[in-house]
Parts: C-alpha cells; structure tokens; sequence
C-alpha cells in the first residue's frame, strides 16, 4: 500500500502521536510512572479512570505488565497508559502487543512486522530503535503499534495509547494481514530470515 493510502486511511490518528518525541523521564513524569519499577497499583487504577478501560476485538484476555516492580498479568482491558511491558519474539507471555508503546530499552534486535505499515520494507518488517529517528510517529522507529507483530527481539516499552485511541485501532483486520510470502527460492529473503534466527545485525 502506498504511503498516501496509509495516511487515507488513518487520518488524522496519527497527528496528535509525539510520544517518539519527549525523553523517557518526560513520558514517566506524564504518566505519573517509573520506567524501572512500573505503575503503582493506585496510580494504574488513576490512569484508568482518565483514559478509559483498553477494550477492542480479538484482543488477548491477559497481557503481563511490571507494577510496583513485579511483573504480573493482568486483564488487558486494564492496560493503561504508563504501563511498562516487556515485548519478546515468540513468547507467549511476552510477545503480544496489546497497546502502541514507546521503546525504553533493547535487549535484543527487535524486528516488528506489518504488511499495512511496512509494505515498502523487505519482507515487511522494520528493525526497531531505541532513538528517535523521524519527526513522523509512522516513520519513526521507537514506536511500536498495537495491530503490528513482533517478528523477533526482546525489548521494554511504555504503553503510551490503549483502545480506540490506538493508531490502527479503526484499521479493519483485512488491511493488517500479512500475505503469506510466496514459495520461492529467493535467496535475498532466505538469507535476511536465517540472520535474524541467528540473531544477526546485518
């Protein structure tokens, strides 16, 4: 899809994103969180009251979350902004994306996949960073949205959007599919999927 018919069907969704902007500590500070130990259990409870419960379809039932420095499940209409998450490739405590998040930290490569967001990149997926790498919350790299995949990786992040406040929260599931690849001996692909099952940067 052409980046145009992206911004079509998005809208206006993304202009008010600039979590991909501010510096760790002034997201924490507007969350009223800590990046290290999480959400207290009353602060969350806060949060909850002010940008209403995370309910969307075929959202999983539970999503883990570190609060008062625990990691622990939680019923994921009960994310909230503020929320720290740890994201990890096929895990399956670990490798759901249940809001649109702000990378704090890597741990390893991450590669986050979409058809929708990433068509221009091969194979679909997008390596992620730390920093900033665009004024544009589409385009830039340490922002991770609910509705995409993790491919591969380990990293933490801040929920910084839940439900209907997610950017490709009204994006209907047919567009976020991903095709699957075509059988072929394309070794270009090949090659590029051995190296991040080996954990290799290129």
């Amino acid at each position: 899809m052409a980046e145009k018919n992206i911004r079509e069907v998005l809208g206006s969704k993304s202009e008010g994103i600039n979590a991909h902007l501010f510096s760790i500590d002034a997201l924490c500070k507007g969350f009223d969180t800590n990046a290290d130990t999480g959400l207290t259990e009353a602060q969350a409870a806060e949060n909850l009251k002010k940008y209403g419960p995370n309910k969307l379809k075929n959202m999983p039932e539970c999503t883990m979350v570190k609060r008062e420095n625990e990691w622990k499940k939680i019923m994921t209409e009960d994310l909230v902004p503020g929320d720290i998450v740890l994201l990890e490739g096929d895990s399956g405590n670990f490798g759901t994306i249940s809001g649109d998040i702000r990378i704090v930290n890597i741990m390893e490569p991450v590669h986050v996949e979409s058809y929708f967001l990433y068509k221009e990149h091969l194979n679909f997926l997008k390596e992620m960073t730390v920093e900033q790498t665009s004024e544009d919350p589409i385009e830039t790299s340490n922002l991770i949205f609910h509705g995409t995949s993790l491919f591969a990786g380990r990293c933490i992040g801040m929920v910084f959007q839940t439900g209907e406040n997610m950017l490709l929260s009204d994006v209907s599931h047919e567009l976020l599919a991903t095709p699957e690849l075509p059988d072929s001996d394309d070794e270009e692909s090949e090659g590029f999927f051995k190296r991040l099952g080996h954990g290799i940067r290129d």
